[in-house]
């Protein structure tokens, strides 16, 4: 018995729009829920860029982060980059990389850290389940205001 509410605690075995009661118990496994389809919203984002140059994909967490590089490379993204936790850890993007999709980042960092800036959409789920990437901004900007080297340290944080 015990092994059977582990399972449905741990792994995503109810639908999306049923899970609440998982949801409760464990945060973590409606984090997950939507992945495909923020995915999906950042490879329509890359597809509408007049650019030729691949953009820099930066997450706002490890969550997002980790749903493009497990999702993204079928759909054409390049991995993801976040200053969040670990990811952190990893280092920026190649100094001069632009443009810049942002996915979760408020608009004080937009301002204070890249350059002309676009709300393009936000992230949505079709379960509406309302976890950290629901609503989540994605935005379009022509660069940071600085080299990654130098603005990766600001855009580091913990949580």
């Amino acid at each position: 018995m015990s092994a059977a509410v582990s399972l449905i605690i741990a792994l995503p075995l109810l639908p999306a729009d049923q899970s609440d009661p998982v949801i409760e118990v464990n945060e973590d496994v409606g984090e997950m829920i939507g992945w495909p389809e923020l995915v999906q919203t950042i490879a329509s984002v890359k597809q509408g860029l007049p650019s030729a140059q691949e953009p820099v994909i930066l997450t706002s967490n490890y969550g997002e982060a980790g749903a493009i590089d497990r999702y993204g490379p079928s759909l054409g993204l390049p991995h993801a980059y976040s200053g969040h936790n670990a990811y952190g850890e990893w280092g920026p993007p190649p100094d001069g990389s632009a443009p810049v999709i942002t996915v979760g980042l408020d608009r004080g960092v937009l301002g204070t850290r890249f350059r002309d800036c676009k709300l393009v959409t936000r992230i949505d789920n079709a379960a509406g389940v309302d976890n950290d990437e629901h609503g989540a901004p994605v935005a379009v900007c022509a660069g940071p205001r600085h080299a990654w080297s130098q603005e990766w340290d600001a855009l580091r944080h913990l949580g």
